[in-house]
């Protein structure tokens, strides 16, 4: 019986010990060296919210077009996915 549960034991450790032994790298890497971090120059035009406001759904069996506030399309949805 004890050599049963040692050899549980030993297997179950054998299954978290093996990722961890596989994932740990060997050679040592030199962290003390600085990064750059290219993408902070970029410059990156003002985005106009206002642009953006309203949204025009087409009805499929008319091919009517309406336009709708955003806010309002996308609290509706909320509230569509909620009741169901």
């Amino acid at each position: 019986m004890k050599k049963i549960c040692l050899y549980i034991v030993i297997i179950i450790g054998l299954i978290f010990l093996f990722p961890v032994i596989l994932t740990t790298r060997f050679s040592s890497m030199e962290t003390s060296k600085s990064t750059e971090n290219i993408g902070s120059e970029k410059y990156y035009p003002p985005y106009d919210y206002k642009k953006y406001g309203t949204i025009n759904l087409i009805n499929t069996k008319t091919n009517e077009t309406t336009s709708v506030a955003l806010d309002e399309y996308l609290y509706r949805c909320c509230l569509c996915w909620n009741a169901c």
